[in-house]
Formats: structure tokens, sequence, C-alpha cells
């Protein structure tokens, strides 16, 4: 696993209802790598057996993270992202 940041947010902007926002460049665990997957053809329609696993997460739990910048006096309720974490990667139908 590795850790990747989130795609399409650099940095991540939460704002609240007053207009203050939190900032913060996150980083997600990522699985990378690949799974055993393979086909083979036979006489019968569909005309090929195919077996695909997938990466992915298992397992871990959600981190409250505090985001890294914050306005003064930006509500409770965007100083905080979840995250998860301790997941491992396992190849899956």
């Amino acid at each position: 696993m590795v850790m990747a940041s989130l795609p399409g947010t650099n940095p991540y902007i939460r704002t609240d209802k007053n207009g203050r926002t939190c900032r913060s460049n996150i980083m997600i665990p990522v699985c990378k790598g690949h799974c055993l997957s393979k086909e083979y053809g036979t006489h019968k329609f569909p005309f090929r057996h195919q077996n695909s696993n997938i990466c992915i997460q298992e397992g871990g739990y959600l981190d409250t993270v505090p985001m890294d910048e914050c306005d003064e006096g930006a509500d409770e309720s965007i100083r905080t992202y979840k995250i998860l974490r301790n997941s491992t990667c396992v190849c899956k139908k």
C-alpha cells in the first residue's frame, strides 16, 4: 500500500456556513499492485470464461484527523476529516 494525494483536491478545502474555511493536503492509502486474473476460451457462448480479481482495501478503522490550517472562528464541524487507517490490500472477485 502506498500513500497518494487525494485526487482532484490539492489542497482539500471545507467551508462552513459563515464562509470560513479549513485547508489540508490529504494523503490517502491506495492499494498498488496486481491480482492474478485469467481468461480462457470455451466452445459455448459466451466463448470465454473469465476469472478476474481486483485489489481492494480490507479492514482497518476510520481515524479522525485535524485539518492543517483553519480560518479563525471556523466551525468545529469542518476542522477534521476521516481517513481509513491500518487496512490491508487483498485480491477479491
